[in-house]
Formats: structure tokens, C-alpha cells, sequence
């Protein structure tokens, strides 16, 4: 699983392909190795749990979960302008990536909106929010770092969202060092209550909806956005 291993094995020639983190490309095309690195492989975002009003573990006292919907949305999009993605991308992901409005589809592709953008990077904005939220000072939560082979990124941006949100917001983040098996066990069953965790989703669609169906839909197969019952309703009629 470690990906240092697993670049020694490569130039060893013990193995003849390797999958790894994109912060290791540069350095495997430095050695003369043939790289390929696919566009749209996966997107990366922070997941929040406790989101799920039909599981044992949907928390109302959470912040980002509130039953006001309006209070639990200026949580959310603080958090949001409290990252700086462009900067997380230059440093843990060396450059290859972009940051899109949505994740799990094809940005860019011809069934988007081409006028959708990213939220950006807004420190002062973000405050103003979390304090018309009633959270002045933030709140403490946990930030699951979890060891995923070839994604060990993951922990690196959790890291450094965890640090942007207590420096920007006044939050206070615990994190929680995960091994992959307890992370999917808990996170299939969404078992587990307002934590946060760096996430690499793999599923991607052509169209938006695909993926809504699959991650934010309370039937779906994933379904480890949130549960939403007007989405519910629209992605079946759709």
C-alpha cells in the first residue's frame, strides 16, 4: 500500500505497472518513467456526515445538518469559502487539477453549465456567514484522515482544509488517522455521526444527474452525499 514501495518496485522492474498519487508523477517522469495521467480519473471533496435524516446517525446538532436549512446552507458555504482549493491543488496535488462547482461529473463536458463556477476563495465572507449561522467563533468537529493506497493525498488535503478552517474560521479539528477497511465499513453504513473526511470519489458521470443518483439519492447505491426528499423526487421523475 505504501506508495514509496511501490515506486521502488517499478524501477526494480519486480513490477511492469503501478497505480499512484498524482503529487508522485513529476517525480516518476523525472526518472524517465512513462506517466499517464487521465483527466476526470476521480474529484476530490470533503464529505460531512450526519447528513442522513433516515440513519441512526442523522445528528440535528450538527452544524452543516441543522433542520434550519437556511442556517445549516451559510455552515456549508462558509466552510466553502474557507478553503482555498487553487492553493491545496498547487501544493499537495503538484499543479494537476482543477477545482469545479460540483463533484462527480465531467466539468466541462457539453450536458454542464458552462456558466456554473466555483465558490472561490472568500475568508471574510465565510465569516460573515458562520456568524449569521450563530457559530461567531466556528465550532469543534473531527476530520477523518484516512490511509487510502494510491490516494494517499487524501490525508494531506484533509490536513490542510482542517488547518484553513481553524485559521480562517476559529474552528476547532480533531483528526482522526483511519485505516481504509474502518473508514469503508463506517462510511458504507454512514454509521458515523458530524465528521468530516478528505474523499476521492471515484464515480464519475457524463451528466450531473448520474451521479446525483448514485451518491445524493436515499435509495441510491451510495448515497453518501445526503438525503435530500425534494431531490428524491426529482431524480425520480428525471
Amino acid at each position: 500500500p505504501e506508495d514509496s514501495t511501490r515506486m521502488a518496485m517499478l524501477q526494480a522492474g519486480t513490477v511492469d505497472i503501478i497505480d499512484i498519487g498524482v503529487q508522485y508523477a513529476g517525480e516518476l517522469q523525472a526518472k524517465g518513467i512513462k506517466t499517464i495521467i487521465v483527466p476526470n480519473m476521480s474529484s476530490v471533496g470533503i464529505t460531512l456526515g450526519g447528513m442522513w435524516p433516515t440513519k441512526p446517525s442523522y445528528d440535528p446538532k450538527v452544524p452543516w445538518a441543522l433542520p434550519d436549512k437556511e442556517k445549516a446552507r451559510k455552515v456549508r458555504l462558509a466552510m466553502n469559502l474557507a478553503v482555498d482549493a487553487k492553493a491545496i491543488i498547487n501544493s499537495v496535488l503538484k499543479g494537476l487539477g482543477e477545482q469545479v462547482p460540483v463533484t462527480n461529473y465531467f466539468y466541462g463536458s457539453p450536458s454542464t453549465d458552462p456558466n456554473w463556477k466555483p465558490y472561490g476563495y472568500d475568508p471574510a465572507r465565510a465569516r460573515q456567514l458562520m456568524t449569521e449561522a450563530g457559530y461567531p467563533n466556528c465550532f469543534e468537529f473531527t476530520m477523518n484522515l484516512i490511509s487510502w493506497p494510491g490516494r494517499t493525498y487524501l490525508p494531506d488535503i484533509g490536513e490542510a482544509v482542517a488547518t484553513m478552517l481553524e485559521k480562517n474560521l476559529g474552528c476547532k479539528v480533531k483528526r482522526r488517522p483511519l485505516d481504509r477497511a474502518v473508514f469503508a465499513q463506517d462510511f458504507g453504513a454512514r454509521t458515523y455521526p458530524g465528521v468530516g473526511v478528505a474523499y476521492g470519489y471515484p464515480a464519475i458521470g457524463i451528466e450531473p444527474w448520474e451521479e446525483y443518483w448514485a451518491v445524493s439519492y436515499s435509495k441510491g447505491t451510495v448515497a453518501l452525499g445526503t438525503e435530500e426528499p425534494e431531490l428524491d423526487a426529482f431524480l425520480e421523475k428525471l
